[in-house]
């Protein structure tokens, strides 16, 4: 794993910051408008690249905001897979930080899946439920009938 040493130090910078307006079917706009931007702030910031060499059974547990990816494969007869989790704390509201408006006014709100019963953890503000948009209640329902439908 490449990642850009004491870039969490730094500023958490939205798709607005980046000059990144969201739009439905832009899924480009991450790559394009995002990414471009971040290589420009952490290049002036001078963070240096470094690799995450990790033996077999070690973890690396980072901070939300660290810089991260993939490093090229060098020798395709030594790579590993790898597995990303993330994780939310109960009674949250659970949204991408990176999709929804700097101010917070305006949330994507997320639907996280609960391993421990096969369901949705929904998001909560002051102990409350809150009202999801239908959409996203509709995507969340496609996807666990895909699972379902698309057991290998």
């Amino acid at each position: 794993m490449l990642y850009r040493k004491g870039s969490h130090k730094l500023p958490v910078m939205s798709l607005q910051d980046a000059g990144v307006k969201p739009r439905r079917g832009a899924s480009n706009a991450y790559a394009e408008g995002y990414v471009p931007e971040l290589t420009r702030r952490l290049n002036a910031a001078q963070t240096p690249a470094e690799i995450a060499l990790l033996k077999k059974g070690q973890a690396l547990v980072w901070a939300a905001n660290l810089a991260h990816g993939g490093a090229p494969v060098l020798d395709p007869e030594a790579t590993r897979r790898s597995l990303v989790t993330h994780f939310f704390f109960e009674n949250c509201l659970y949204h991408t930080p990176l999709a929804g408006s700097p101010d917070g006014a305006r949330l994507r709100l997320r639907l996280p899946s609960d391993v421990s019963t096969g369901g949705w953890v929904w998001p909560r503000r002051e102990g409350r439920r809150v009202v999801i948009p239908p959409q996203l209640l509709a995507a969340a329902l496609v996807r666990r009938l895909l699972k379902r439908t698309l057991k290998f």
